[in-house]
């Protein structure tokens, strides 16, 4: 509801490309090319999404939330993505869309690429690393005193 449904079409088409363009950078994914598009390098794609799933997660989750709320929207209205008289709404290609589409994955992409944005994946591993360690030496060193 908060954005046009073909909006989450164009949001999965920029999270599959960058996705792509970073397992493309992975030696998996390199030892595999050149290789002509085939269903054994579709498989090896997938099977390498597989295994750097954290890191895509770590790397994409702006891009996978209005996905996710798309999915949870179609459940929540009878599998449907018509909002109102579904008589007068019928799905059509519309490509003046893809301009707030593109500014929408930009906000919602944009922020996270920059380091020194606070929820930048290293910037939260660091913080990550940096308060639970203390805490936890903190902790070991209260429970050695007692």
């Amino acid at each position: 509801v908060l954005c046009r449904q073909n909006n989450v079409i164009w949001v999965l088409f920029a999270l599959g490309t960058a996705m792509l363009r970073f397992l493309l950078q992975t030696k998996e994914f390199q030892d595999s090319l050149p290789m002509p598009l085939s269903l054994t390098l579709v498989l090896r794609f997938i099977v390498i999404m597989a295994k750097k799933w954290k890191q895509l997660l770590a790397q994409f989750w702006p891009l996978l939330l209005p996905i996710m709320g798309f999915v949870v929207f179609i459940f929540w209205n009878d599998g449907s993505v018509v909002l109102g008289d579904r008589a007068h709404h019928a799905a059509v290609f519309h490509p003046a869309q893809l301009g707030p589409a593109a500014a929408l994955a930009a906000a919602l992409r944009g922020p996270w690429d920059r380091r020194d944005c606070p929820l930048h994946p290293d910037r939260l591993r660091e913080m990550k690393v940096r308060y639970l360690s203390s805490t936890a030496q903190k902790g070991t060193a209260l429970l050695a005193s007692g």
